[in-house]
């Protein structure tokens, strides 16, 4: 499940989608899968987008993985605070872009890309 510090804000309504409304509607399968899903309250079609989970991914690696192992080779103490701090920036920096987009937006960003 992607790491909900709060609910997820519908981009067509601004209507909250709790984590209690997903499992109700049956949601969370969909939102998983990085399908597109119906908002609850409007109907309109939105997704989450896949850099928020890659950047939070990291941010857990290099926070939780990367400084103690850094601190048990005997790496020093800043690059052991530096590799902390980068993994938690990164982490913050995920969770502060993970919202749900309009997926015919994400879809436009796709075929331009290729």
């Amino acid at each position: 499940m992607p790491l909900s510090l709060k609910p997820l804000r519908c981009p067509h309504c601004n209507g909250a989608i709790g984590k209690a409304e997903m499992a109700d509607k049956a949601l969370r399968r969909q939102l998983l899968a990085r399908a597109p899903i119906a908002c609850p309250h409007c109907q309109g079609r939105s997704q989450l987008p896949t850099q928020a989970e890659k950047l939070i991914s990291i941010g857990l690696l290099l926070a939780v993985i990367g400084a103690p192992l850094s601190l048990y080779w005997g790496s020093g103490t800043a690059l052991t605070a530096g590799c902390f701090g980068l993994g938690l920036g990164l982490l913050l920096w995920g969770a502060s872009r993970q919202q749900l987009m309009p997926s015919d937006t994400q879809q436009e960003a796709n075929n331009e890309q290729e």
